[in-house]
């Protein structure tokens, strides 16, 4: 909207001019303005009469006011623009689809591939699991053999001894245990005139459980034999 007394242009919704106060006028209100407060067609040698009357529609003070008010406005809007010159220019961020296309495939939206991952971890752990307490199962079976084998031995009983000596396994136990505990029961047979048990003992020895004690007794019992 422009202003009849200075020309400088308004916003339309506002109801007063920002240079020079004057109360505007819209165009299709211009018939029915009071003529009481519209200001005279003046000629332009009345140019000083023309200002002096359009000064005289709006008080001073709120004149005052809307020039302080279209003062503040303006700064504003030249401090947005400055703000905007100096602004930093935004990154490039990737867009998801073109981010997902060229990352390697190790996490994943599709639900069969989450689902499979999923399935894949939950069959890997119940083995492992599995093979864990089986192993533990054997360990304690295999230790349990050897304590009664020694019970055994310690009461010369190389019959029940040699049972569990056949049954004992390598896991969950001391190797070079074993192989002594072999080689006290193989001699517990022979001092009860057992040379076939013994034999059978220093051979499950040399053979499972890789006892050198055990290899030189077979040698010198097969040189007695011979």
């Amino acid at each position: 909207m422009h202003c009849h007394n200075c020309g400088s242009t308004n916003p339309e919704a506002v109801k007063f001019c920002f240079e020079c106060g004057t109360q505007l006028r819209r165009a299709k209100d211009a018939g029915q303005a009071d003529m009481a407060t519209a200001i005279p067609f003046a000629k332009p040698a009345d140019a000083k009469h023309m200002a002096n009357a359009s000064a005289s529609v709006v008080d001073p003070p709120v004149a005052e006011k809307l020039r302080q008010e279209n003062e503040r406005l303006r700064q504003q809007l030249a401090a947005t623009r400055q703000a905007k010159e100096r602004a930093v220019p935004m990154a490039k961020v990737p867009k998801w689809a073109e981010w997902r296309e060229t990352t390697p495939l190790m996490m994943t939206d599709n639900p069969g591939v989450l689902l499979a991952m999923v399935v894949v971890g939950v069959f890997t752990v119940g083995v492992v699991a599995i093979v864990v307490g089986i192993f533990l199962t054997c360990a304690r079976r295999n230790r349990y053999r050897l304590e009664c084998m020694e019970i055994c031995i310690r009461g010369e009983d190389h019959v029940q001894g040699e049972d569990f000596a056949l049954a004992i396994g390598k896991a969950g136990v001391d190797h070079s245990r074993v192989a002594a505990a072999l080689a006290k029961l193989a001699e517990a047979a022979m001092k009860n005139a057992d040379p076939d048990a013994a034999m059978r003992i220093y051979q499950r020895a040399a053979k499972r459980w890789k006892s050198a004690h055990a290899r030189r007794a077979l040698e010198r019992l097969g040189r007695e034999q011979a």
